[in-house]
């Protein structure tokens, strides 16, 4: 079995390649708008996640084939028998393998810059840059504030964001050694850069969850801080599959939700000149037969 030969079917079915690294494939994701082949793929052993939050699965690439329809799945594995059990993957243990102490603060960073992240938030968030990937790393601390993990946001190479080896971000809120509830709301928005600046500006309420979508261990953590979660999602349609999928998940356990919204026409907080976050209540938008995707005028 050929590499190539795998590449070639993952082509052929509508899953584009964009490159092929050992055994793992990087393709650019049908099911989302994805100009940096976010869903990464791994026959042998069985693995796939889209960092966009649309799949992710360890039994095999059959369920992935699957949504594509048309048996696929059958297809694959009749093509290529010795890939429908997938190899055991040892457990892996979360892994800070860069010395996050020993690398310099990013404090001359075009990328920060623009949005308006200041020097004295760069330190109070410990952020760093690691000269050989070019990129900027952002620990990712416990409720006590000790480092557990970081994030890595490539800036001239793709995928833009990677985590630590290991990292359960199901676990995680960011910045969880920082964050506290405002008259009993917490402010959800989709990446760590606008949570960021929406500290920055003194919205210490503004919580991100590392991807955008909320994970049941994720909202446990929340609601022992809060008792309504308000969304913020980004102005894309990708914001707006999340905001759904959170919002779908907050009102299964019957949580009040509420919705807010980058002013002017930033896509994200991160982006924004100005930073002011008026709360809508799901109510609102709901008896209005008001949908997200035009409350954000997407």
């Amino acid at each position: 079995m050929e590499t190539n030969d795998i590449e070639t079917f993952f082509n052929k079915v509508g899953l584009k390649v964009g490159r092929v690294n050992r055994g793992e494939y990087s393709v650019y994701c049908p099911w989302h708008d994805d100009d940096n082949a976010s869903l990464f793929v791994n026959p042998a052993k069985g693995l796939y996640h889209c960092f966009g939050g649309c799949v992710k699965g360890s039994n095999g690439v059959g369920n992935l084939l699957k949504k594509l329809g048309n048996g696929l799945d059958t297809q694959f594995y009749l093509q290529f028998p010795d890939l429908a059990i997938p190899e055991e993957e040892e457990e892996e243990e979360v892994t800070v393998d860069i010395n996050i102490d020993k690398l310099p603060l990013a404090e001359v960073n075009d990328y920060l810059s623009r949005r308006k992240i200041t020097k004295d938030t760069i330190k109070a968030f410990d952020i760093k840059y690691h000269l050989g990937y070019d990129a900027l790393i952002v620990p990712i601390n416990d409720r006590e504030g000790n480092l557990i993990s970081y994030l890595r946001r490539n800036l001239s190479s793709n995928p833009k964001y990677m985590n630590a080896k290991g990292m359960d971000v199901s676990r995680l809120v960011f910045p969880y050694d920082k964050f506290e509830e405002v008259n009993g709301q917490l402010i959800l928005v989709e990446g760590i850069f606008d949570a960021i600046r929406a500290h920055q500006e003194g919205f210490k309420n503004v919580v991100a969850t590392i991807g955008g979508e909320i994970k049941r261990n994720q909202l446990k953590i929340l609601m022992e801080h809060c008792r309504e979660i308000v969304l913020c999602p980004d102005r894309d349609t990708e914001g707006v599959r999340l905001a759904e999928k959170n919002l779908k998940l907050l009102r299964s356990y019957g949580i009040p939700v509420g919705f807010t919204r980058p002013i002017g026409a930033a896509k994200d907080l991160a982006e924004s000149r100005v930073i002011q976050l008026d709360v809508t209540p799901d109510v609102v938008l709901e008896f209005g037969n008001k949908s997200i995707k035009s409350f954000l005028g997407v």
